[in-house]
């Protein structure tokens, strides 16, 4: 069996991890090159810096609240807690005294109930102070004051069942001095490890402040380098496309733009700038020509139209006039050539915004008057007999209309009158009838008719 093999061409060959790695490292300098890969690349950097000054400044502030909660709440507390046991065991060495040296006292079981409710606060005491401690011999003192409590108190329930002999009372009061000698050694033993922890809390800041202070002096540093760079590599660039930014503004559409020798994005804007410094020049060109057009379009327009029409310049000279208004004035057609002031009888005729005017042929023209933006002004005369002519006849069939009403108003006044003259007698003899003023009428179907005469006639 033959094994056919095909050649392929270097192009083909896939690339090594040699080679891609270094187009990598090629493409890793490229964005090193551009502006924004600069500016990133400072933003990393100063971004690494803050990042590792924040959870230095982080950790070193909260092992400084640690070390603060140590020092403050934690021995304020074991100190307090302390105080109240040895103020519970005070009261239980006052009332034994009391009842050995045979002071009136509470009988003895409620005495004792006394005493074991105080023993269990001084033991619960000293072991919320035991808990709160911050070294191991302030736990250890607490420890060694609680069982010197309950030696304490088992030394005087024994005394408490038979008579107490001097003996006694010395090996009670020895057992009292040492407990208070374990609340001495506790309170002390917790104050100075609270100072310890001030100290350290005020370490831990020291640290902190140093550590901020350098962070941000090396932040400054790396910030000015940066800055630098970044000056020297845009200023002059930028320089040169302002200048040839205001050229261009000024009007010299042929600055040179010199963009040869950049990759970055100073290079791309200066490129843009000659691009659009060509593009204006077009446009320009552009608008020139739209110009003139626009200029024969409108002089081509208000020749055709059918209306007059003078243009007149803010230094009161005509600027254009129509052929219409030439038909409208002949008198005038010398004063209403281009150039010559509008001063003449025409002047006062559009003095007003509009106004009317018969010319001498009979024909009617509307005048109007608009203002432009450079002081002239556009006075426009329009031909308006038909209207004139429709107006009279619009007034003669108002007049015809008037008449027939006033007509119709007579005739219905008269009218009135006439019914109403033979309708009052109607109305009162018929009430006379109703009412039987003179008699009684010889029928009652009569006085009922008188009174539908009389209802009709009121009604009519």
């Amino acid at each position: 069996m033959t094994v056919l093999t095909q050649e392929r061409s270097p192009a083909e060959l896939p690339l090594s991890p040699r080679v891609a790695l270094s187009g990598d490292v090629h493409a890793f300098a490229g964005f090193g090159r551009t502006i924004r890969g600069k500016i990133f690349l400072a933003f990393g950097l100063l971004a690494a810096i803050v990042c590792l000054l924040g959870f230095a400044g982080m950790k070193s502030v909260g092992g400084a609240g640690d070390v603060v909660v140590e020092s403050f709440n934690k021995p304020l507390a074991s100190i307090s807690y302390a105080r109240y046991a040895l103020a519970r065991f005070t009261e239980m060495q006052t009332a034994t005294v009391k009842r050995l040296d045979g002071a009136p006292a509470l009988p003895s079981p409620e005495f004792d109930h006394r005493m074991a409710s105080l023993a269990r606060q001084t033991s619960t005491y000293l072991q919320l102070a035991a808990g709160a401690t911050t070294s191991p011999r302030a736990e250890a003192a607490a420890r060694d004051a609680a069982d010197t409590v309950v030696l304490w108190d088992a030394k005087r329930r024994l005394i408490g069942l038979r008579a107490a002999t001097a003996a006694d009372r010395l090996e009670l009061a020895r057992l009292g001095d040492i407990v208070l000698a374990n609340f001495e050694r506790l309170v002390a033993f917790t104050a100075e490890d609270g100072l310890g922890a001030q100290q350290r809390a005020l370490q831990t800041v020291s640290d902190y402040r140093r550590l901020t202070v350098i962070a941000t002096v090396l932040a400054l540093i790396v910030g000015a380098i940066i800055a630098s760079m970044l000056t020297r590599a845009m200023t002059r660039p930028i320089a040169e496309a302002s200048r040839a930014a205001n050229r261009i503004a000024s009007g010299e559409l042929d600055v040179a733009i010199d963009n040869t020798g950049r990759a970055d994005e100073l290079g791309a804007l200066l490129a843009a700038m000659a691009v659009m410094r060509d593009n204006i020049r077009a446009m320009m060109q552009r608008e020139v020509a739209a110009k003139h057009a626009a200029q024969n379009d409108l002089a081509a327009a208000i020749e055709s139209a059918p209306a007059a029409m003078i243009l007149v310049d803010g230094g009161g000279r005509v600027s254009i006039r129509n052929a219409q208004a030439l038909d409208f004035f002949p008198d005038h057609a010398d004063a209403l050539a281009p150039g010559e002031n509008f001063t003449h009888g025409l002047a006062i005729a559009f003095a007003e915004p509009a106004g009317e005017l018969q010319l001498p042929d009979g024909r009617w023209i509307k005048l109007s008057r608009e203002t432009t933006a450079d002081g002239g002004f556009v006075a426009v005369a329009a031909d308006i007999t038909a209207l004139k002519d429709r107006e009279r006849a619009l007034i003669a069939a108002r007049d015809v209309a008037e008449a027939a009403s006033r007509a119709k108003t007579d005739f219905l006044a008269n009218m009135s009158h006439e019914l109403r003259t033979p309708l009052n007698a109607v109305i009162g003899f018929s009430e006379m009838i109703s009412s039987e003023i003179l008699g009684p009428v010889g029928q009652a179907k009569y006085k009922e008719f008188a009174g539908d005469i009389l209802f009709s006639g009121r009604h009519l």
